[in-house]
């Protein structure tokens, strides 16, 4: 090519030895340089191009309930409980810029939707916990009170002996003042008395204030057992006796009676069916999971179906279907009714009814709830014509269930459930991409050309139906684990490594023959011919707990991972909305976030030691590089939650967790691989001792004195909860559960 600047040809000269880098390294990023500009234009180009593609696709509006899940979060986060009109008048503003920007500049307003988004998930959180607050203990109380029992949870404990958690409704709790009286209270009772839902009881109870996190970090059961009124838990220590009480209004008389059949129902079950089999039925149908043992709970958590036994998204949709088909099958039998109207609309009509008397029937929770109303949306598409399976439609059942019940995103089946379902729609958006080019052809030639005394027989499992099939519930489960792994992870810190394998094998026996066979036996216990229908289901569920227990006993069938931290979290949640939600190019930049989170989940330090929140145990990181209790107050629901969360296989059980020879009768004595000394002290005669030889003094006493030593007291467990320590380039960290300036409604 002849250059246009200058046509005389120049002599060739010598090109030097050694050319200097800086001249190389110049001369090859001056031209980028020089045309980043132009780089930058066609990006900005590029983006807005995306962006306009995303709107007249409609596909910004999918984000919208992530902008009011993610104003909730702002509100927890918060230290003191904010103002509720400032939210409310901030959602006003940004709607009403959002309207005067609509034809003057579209990028404003879509920023104030956002805004407007964001302020009203904080506003709906401000608005429940007003509607919802009730006092919350403070302190233990051991003393003789009375209420009415709401609900109850029979079961049995490891040693097969009986047991119960029962919801009471308190009417009077000793000397404590209204403001000072919790609402509810959740009580176990050993033994089975004589007891039922809708009883006023009076008898001896000892309760204690909601326990906090575990650990640092960990999950607050005192926030959903505030949003659920309950103010405390403990047990009933004495004989229970008649109480008094109001007489209970209509729709508490309703709650009671349901509790009671659902507690018959369960019994029914049990009795028919009998062991663990039985008990798995029982938690199938009415949600009822106190007679499910460990093992039986291990082994399902080890198989990858737990789900199955918590009242979800399957039920429902099962519930919801077998009712749209039944009515659907009856109108086609009118003759001529089908051909003049559109009966799936009115059959969908009927799968919602049944999506409403399923919820109640199964005690009607926050996860409950949640299935019920995706199920709605989705048959509510159904009878007014519109798409079935679709993003938006998810969309509005998140925003409306945000409304509703906002202390929901934190629920960890919340997250789950919505990342399955976005999981699922995303990958079936585009599943045309995938279908094979041989499916477009039809073997009718094939067929007129093949003589029928030739015909060639092929055995099931070649059968292009079947296989389809198969495929279509392998795709799904693999769709729906990648999608849910973030939370699992977050929330319980394990991986089940055959989940895929586990969910394609028992699904079919609880599609096709656990969950029918439970509606129909619902429909016939009344009449009394309930007992077979029992037994079959009991068949089904036979072959999916000995699925299980091959899946479980394969090795490294359950590995546990340690914790890592919120943004690692959010950052792979936000590549993950980014990838499904988009279907411009942009979708691949979300790939970034997803890495980077999943990076910094890699890179999470591991704390040296952990701290309960009540001061009693320490957990101490040993040369192995694992971790060894020791202390007074060791119980297994703390060692595994923490061993869990450090990614210890070991569960609580295990006597390689306790370091039994580390504690004399005054004190425990830990080394920790880095050379730090803890003392855990329950004796102030040598609380001055410890804080001469060690680095590190855990007390569950007052000590106000000078200590050489870092010192973890009794006033600050109770200021800030649990501890656990970081070295940081040989500093010693110590990170609480929460900042002491911190108060809110369920944690004061």
């Amino acid at each position: 090519m002849v250059s246009l600047h200058n046509h005389r040809e120049k002599p060739h000269a010598a090109p030097a030895a050694h050319p200097p880098l800086s001249g190389l390294l110049w001369g090859r990023f001056l031209p980028l340089w020089r045309d980043s500009g132009a780089y930058w234009l066609d990006f900005r180009h590029f983006f807005k191009a995306c962006l306009v593609f995303e709107e007249d696709m409609r596909r910004l509006f999918l984000f919208m309930p992530v902008a009011m899940m993610a104003g909730v979060l702002l509100y927890v986060k918060a230290d003191r409980e904010p103002f509720w009109p400032a939210p409310l008048a901030l959602a006003s503003i940004g709607a009403i810029l959002a309207f005067i920007n609509r034809d003057r500049n579209r990028m404003v307003m879509k920023a104030m939707l956002v805004v407007c988004a964001v302020a009203t998930g904080f506003f709906a959180a401000c608005v429940q916990t007003i509607r919802l607050a009730t006092p919350v203990l403070q302190k233990a109380w051991t003393g003789y009170g009375s209420g009415v029992i709401e609900q109850i949870d029979w079961g049995q404990d490891n040693n097969g002996q009986d047991n119960a958690h029962l919801i009471l409704r308190v009417n009077r709790l000793g000397t404590l003042a209204p403001h000072e009286r919790p609402v509810k209270l959740k009580l176990s009772v050993k033994g089975k008395p004589a007891i039922k839902a809708g009883d006023p009881i009076y008898a001896a109870f000892h309760v204690q204030p909601l326990p906090g996190p575990t650990f640092p970090g960990g999950y607050d059961f005192r926030y959903d057992y505030f949003y659920k009124q309950i103010g405390g838990v403990g047990s009933i220590t004495g004989p229970i006796r008649p109480g008094y009480g109001k007489p209970a209004s209509f729709w508490q008389s309703f709650w009671y009676r349901l509790d009671q059949y659902r507690c018959e129902v369960t019994d029914r079950i049990i009795t028919t069916i009998g062991g663990q089999n039985g008990a798995v039925a029982a938690a199938l149908v009415t949600g009822k999971r106190g007679y499910i043992n460990e093992h039986s709970n291990d082994i399902l958590r080890s198989a990858g179906i737990y789900h199955v036994v918590s009242i979800s998204g399957l039920h429902m949709a099962i519930a919801a279907g077998l009712a749209f088909s039944c009515v659907r099958l009856g109108l086609l039998l009118i003759p001529g009714l089908s051909l003049r109207h559109d009966t799936r609309r009115w059959a969908a009509w009927a799968g919602m009814a049944g999506a409403v008397v399923y919820d109640v029937f199964a005690g009607s929770d926050i996860a409950t709830e949640r299935s019920m109303l995706m199920t709605l949306v989705l048959f509510g598409a159904i009878a007014f014509g519109r798409r079935l399976l679709s993003m938006r439609n998810c969309a509005m059942a998140a925003i409306v269930l945000v409304l509703l019940e906002p202390n929901g995103v934190l629920n960890p089946g919340f997250q789950m459930s919505f990342a399955a379902v976005v999981g699922l729609i995303a990958f079936y958006e585009r599943k045309p991409l995938f279908a094979p080019a041989q499916s477009l052809v039809t073997p009718a030639r094939f067929e007129l050309t093949q003589p029928k005394d030739v015909e060639q027989k092929q055995p099931f499992y070649a059968n292009q139906k079947l296989r389809a099939l198969f495929r279509d519930v392998v795709l799904t489960t693999f769709v729906a684990e990648m999608a849910t792994a973030p939370f699992g992870l977050y929330h319980f810190h394990m991986v089940q490594s055959y989940g895929l394998i586990g969910n394609a094998i028992t699904l079919p026996f609880v599609s096709f023959i656990v969950m029918p066979a439970a509606a129909l036996g619902l429909i016939a216990m009344p009449f009394g011919f309930d007992a077979p229908v029992w037994s079959l289901m009991g068949y089904g569920i036979d072959a999916m707990m000995r699925c299980c227990e091959w899946i479980a006993a394969l090795p490294v069938a359950t590995r546990f991972v340690a914790g890592f931290s919120l943004s690692a979290l959010l950052l792979m949640v936000a590549g993950f909305l980014g990838l499904c939600l988009l279907i411009s190019p942009l979708r691949y930049g979300a790939v970034v976030l997803a890495l980077l989170g999943v990076g910094l989940a890699v890179k999470t330090e591991r704390p040296e030691f952990y701290v309960s929140r009540d001061g009693r145990f320490v957990a101490v990181r040993m040369e192995d590089g694992r971790l060894k209790f020791a202390g007074l107050g060791l119980n297994a629901f703390s060692l595994s939650q923490i061993a869990r969360q450090d990614g210890d296989e070991r569960f609580s059980k295990d006597p390689s967790l306790v370091a039994g020879e580390a504690c004399v009768q005054k004190s425990c004595r830990l080394t920790s691989a880095a050379g730090l000394k803890v003392e855990l002290v329950w004796d102030e005669r040598v609380l001055e001792t410890a804080c001469q030889r060690a680095d590190l003094v855990v007390t569950s006493l007052n000590f106000a004195a000078q200590c050489r030593a870092k010192i973890i007291d009794r006033t600050l467990l109770e200021q800030q909860g649990a501890f656990q320590g970081l070295l940081r380039k040989g500093t010693l960290e110590l990170v609480a559960d929460r900042n002491p300036q911190r108060s809110r409604p369920w944690s004061p």
